[in-house]
């Protein structure tokens, strides 16, 4: 049997995008570790390398929030609700007691 793994990339479900990305964001943490047990023996690092590194350390905080915000609403889905209408009813809440605080004052 024959693959043709350009139409299987091309046509991935979405399960096989989010490992994927998963192992791409753990392959990037992995070179970000390496490279600052690195920067230990190397002594003095630059402003660019500190700059660089930060940067990096960033986009994969960033990422990871995501990640955690769609997994959130994974498990709320799973549970027969919606997540950006349990979020919204959540700010309104939220936004409500601080006005009700703020009128007491």
């Amino acid at each position: 049997m024959r693959v043709n793994y350009k139409y299987d990339i091309a046509n991935a479900s979405k399960e096989k995008h989010d490992k994927w990305a998963k192992l791409e964001r753990m392959n990037i943490q992995n070179k970000v570790d390496d490279i600052k047990s690195r920067a230990k023996e190397i002594g003095e690092l630059t402003d660019w390398d500190k700059e660089a590194i930060t940067k990096v350390e960033m986009v994969l905080q960033d990422e990871n929030r995501k990640q955690f915000e769609r997994d959130i609403g994974e498990i709320l889905k799973l549970a027969g609700l919606h997540s950006e209408f349990e979020k919204r009813a959540f700010y309104k809440k939220q936004a409500n007691a601080r006005k009700r605080k703020d009128d007491e004052q």
